[in-house]
């Protein structure tokens, strides 16, 4: 899936619209405020072809969470399988059979999987009027350019194809410390966009349209441009990870200490009074002074619930407590192993009864041992 971010005005639609003419001389693009439905049916009838969904706005979308689907079924090439009668599968018009190209001011939100699933291309450069203009008289011709890429591909060695693309994976994948599967899947994608350069550029030297000296600066510049990328990339998934959604707004809660707060904490003390009517969403205790216990049902409903006014959160509690472990604000150690699915770790609470809290890293919650202001106003309950 390709994402073209910009401002307006910054030419992503009239890139989108040349890169459409790569499969065809194409003059249309859909609506973004498509049914999910209706976006199925034109992924299916536009087989191996790109399909553009122009100028994404989040509040234009019909059913955000329906569009997050399509955009991940699309990636991995899945959809709802239904039998006949007899047992058999049906043909499914809604399966994705082509590829996807999405413009936007920005990627889609709440979901770091499906952002994963995305090469992000940043349309901020300076635009050149004459280079556009010559790109429109001919890019009606550019059609004649894939079919000749395909012809070329199928006479290559699949083992040398597959080498090719391992070694890039590795080059994508070396330098981040991060082992989530969203990095791995990163590098997957962007192995396969520069594999592709490199035949092509290999097309091009053998048809004697570059020199080989060319080939090779091309080459280094396209690897610089998709590990810049990547950056791109890696920066909207960790704000888009559901443990770092979770702790934003579990801070903003926080803040509103007229309303929530964490027992026995040292800085709330001179407090008491204004909270009578407060929610606790933990407590500290003095002998684990480097972490709070939060209590994940009520915390993760009150995140749930503020997230609503907003956006649609559609992570789980489970897959919010594996997330917390991954990043590290959980750390090993501190959590039941017959409960490591949840990640929660049984503990005497202030009222002397036993709990399932998250034991959660006291600076990941910016409670690192700093001394509140008293006398400052509650922030609004806004993110």
């Amino acid at each position: 899936i390709l994402w073209l971010m910009g401002n307006q005005g910054s030419g992503k639609s009239f890139i989108a619209q040349t890169t459409q003419c790569f499969f065809g001389n194409f003059k249309f693009y859909i609506s973004i405020s498509s049914t999910q439905k209706g976006l199925g049916y034109r992924a299916s009838a536009l087989k191996d072809v790109l399909l553009l969904i122009d100028d994404y706005k989040k509040r234009l979308v019909p059913d955000l969470k329906g569009f997050m689907q399509f955009l991940q079924q699309t990636y991995d090439r899945t959809s709802r399988d239904r039998a006949n009668k007899d047992g058999s599968l049906k043909e499914n018009a809604l399966r994705s059979k082509g590829l996807i190209l999405v413009t936007g001011e920005e990627p889609t939100e709440d979901e770091a999987s499906t952002v994963a699933r995305m090469m992000i291309v940043n349309c901020e450069s300076k635009q050149d009027t004459v280079l556009g203009e010559r790109v429109n008289e001919n890019r009606h011709l550019y059609c004649g350019f894939t079919p000749q890429f395909i012809h070329y591909a199928y006479n290559l060695d699949r083992a040398w194809i597959k080498q090719v693309y391992l070694e890039y994976t590795e080059l994508f994948n070396i330098d981040v410390k991060d082992e989530h599967e969203n990095t791995l899947r990163i590098s997957q994608n962007l192995a396969h966009n520069m594999t592709s350069f490199r035949f092509v550029m290999d097309m091009l030297v053998l048809k004697g349209v570059i020199d080989p000296m060319v080939k090779d600066q091309y080459i280094r510049e396209h690897i610089q441009n998709l590990k810049i990328i990547r950056t791109t990339i890696l920066d909207h998934v960790n704000t888009q990870k559901g443990s770092e959604i979770f702790l934003n707004t579990l801070r903003d809660l926080l803040s509103d200490w007229k309303h929530f707060y964490i027992e026995n904490l040292p800085e709330d003390d001179e407090r008491m009074e204004d909270r009578r009517n407060a929610k606790p969403l933990g407590f500290y205790r003095e002998t684990d002074p480097n972490y709070i216990y939060i209590n994940p049902g009520q915390s993760y409903s009150e995140v749930c619930a503020l997230l609503q006014k907003s956006s649609n959160y559609s992570q789980s509690k489970s897959k919010v407590g594996r997330e917390l472990h991954s990043d590290g604000h959980i750390p090993d150690g501190q959590f039941d192993a017959s409960r490591g699915s949840l990640y929660t770790k049984q503990v005497l609470g202030p009222d002397k009864r036993k709990h399932h809290m998250w034991v959660i890293r006291r600076e990941s919650l910016g409670l690192a041992g700093h001394m509140r202001d008293v006398n400052a106003q509650p922030k609004p309950r806004q993110i």
